[in-house]
């Protein structure tokens, strides 16, 4: 078996010699921050004033045994791991590969395995918040083993760890709104509903191509569900009725026609009364009337999940409150 050495050897005595990983060079003024020498860079001459303007008065080089994990193969094993579907990695750089999606989508992966993998000091596993909105091209996850090499073993027992990150692409879903409350069916007020929320819909490739007052008898309301899935509904929005007044039936004639009722309200403001149901297998949403106020709300978190596939519930929806006064801070589209 071959033994493993690591060589301290001054800079001015390395010319011929092979870098054995890749070595950063800072200049703020310049603007500069990457690897000024890559793995495998023979030393030259005019090199070592470079290496000494950097710092470097000495180098490793290393001779790895078969028991040890070099810093760019380690990297390449944890990509293997983690890229799923819809992800590209980058190349090895300072020991450190990047995945970055293919297309416009969904971030999804399982938090608690990061937090697994990063629980060792020797791993740096960094992403974008789950559930993140992303476009094709950027970056979604980076990492790394933090030593230049380490024992294949150790790093085995934490690699064992890693699950797939996937970018979840965002279906074109035939919608349809239904504006419920008498106050809108008789007039009284301006129905500013379709306004709000098919900019939300078309952003994410769906088409609204249905829209209808239906006033807020229990009855109505979940007739015209049933009607509009009949009518070739992927998603069902019903706007204003979802509060604890007298008047607000919107709940009551979703659950009334409902299959199954994911979750009825979310920790998270402003929006928390929204609530999502499947009728027939299609997916529908109860929202509360302030997304006709504000800017962000519930809604902007829970409709690029239902565009991808994902309806979560009720146990996932109660973690959302430790990010959730204000929705301005959840993940937007990067």
């Amino acid at each position: 078996m071959e033994i493993l050495t690591v060589r301290k050897i001054d800079v001015e005595k390395a010319v011929g010699l092979e870098i054995s990983h890749d070595i950063t060079q800072i200049d703020p003024e310049k603007g500069i921050k990457g690897a000024r020498f890559r793995k495998g860079h023979i030393i030259r001459e005019e090199d070592i004033k470079v290496l000494l303007s950097m710092g470097k008065k000495h180098l490793y080089i290393l001779d790895l045994s078969d028991e040890d994990i070099h810093e760019d193969e380690a990297a390449r094993s944890m990509a293997g791991r983690l890229m799923g579907k819809n992800l590209k990695a980058s190349d090895p750089e300072e020991g450190k590969i990047s995945l970055s999606s293919t297309c416009r989508g969904l971030l999804l992966y399982h938090e608690e395995m990061v937090h697994s993998v990063n629980a060792s000091e020797d791993f740096l596993l960094s992403c974008l918040p789950r559930y993140s909105r992303v476009n094709e091209g950027n970056d979604v996850a980076s990492f790394r083993i933090i030593p230049v090499f380490m024992n294949r073993k150790d790093f085995s027992r934490v690699a064992c760890r890693m699950s797939q990150f996937h970018v979840r692409p965002y279906r074109p879903l035939r919608t349809a709104l239904l504006s419920t409350g008498s106050e809108v069916e008789k007039g009284l007020i301006r129905d500013q509903s379709l306004e709000k929320i098919s900019p939300r819909v078309q952003d994410l490739g769906g088409e609204l191509f249905l829209q209808v007052n239906t006033g807020d008898v229990c009855e109505r309301v979940s007739s015209a569900i049933r009607e509009a899935i009949d009518n070739g509904a992927e998603l069902v929005i019903c706007t204003g009725g979802m509060s604890v007044d007298a008047d607000d039936t919107t709940r009551a004639a979703i659950e009334k026609v409902a299959s199954e009722v994911l979750f009825r309200r979310v920790p998270t403001l402003p929006g928390c009364n929204l609530e999502l149901a499947i009728v027939r297998e299609v997916p529908v949403i109860g929202v509360p009337a302030g997304v006709l106020y504000f800017e962000w709300t519930t809604l902007d978190l829970v409709l690029p999940l239902v565009f991808a596939g994902v309806y979560p519930g009720r146990e996932e929806v109660s973690r959302w409150g430790t990010r959730g006064l204000g929705c301005r801070t959840l993940p937007r589209e990067i």
